[in-house]
């Protein structure tokens, strides 16, 4: 299980991290292992606010935001809120591109 990493500017305004919080009850209940540092922003990447942005633009910014490595080969990935599912999509190419077979994503809300 890997939680979708917080940015740093929301993580330091909103502590502690939604997704990260859920990903952790999560596994503990289904007695699964967290992997809570394989999933990070990369270095440099500017973040944006994507509740202003278009959904294509949300998908381009995500594409390559996001890096991974020490991954299973498979994943259930946990956030806590999902729109357009650039983030999702974001975090699902890098955790592939780090040798991750499969991703499965876990929601709380839409």
């Amino acid at each position: 299980m890997v939680p979708v990493p917080p940015t740093p500017t929301r993580l330091w305004r909103r502590r502690p991290a939604h997704g990260a919080e859920l990903a952790s009850a999560l596994a503990r209940e289904l007695r699964l292992p967290l992997a809570g540092r394989s999933l990070w922003f990369a270095p440099g990447q500017r973040v944006t606010r994507q509740s202003r942005t278009e959904p294509r633009a949300r998908r381009a910014a995500r594409r390559t935001a996001f890096r991974a490595a020490d991954v299973p080969r498979v994943v259930l990935l946990v956030d806590d809120v999902m729109s357009t599912g650039a983030t999702v999509d974001g975090c699902a190419r890098a955790l592939r591109a780090a040798g991750c077979d499969r991703v499965y994503v876990a929601v709380l809300a839409t």
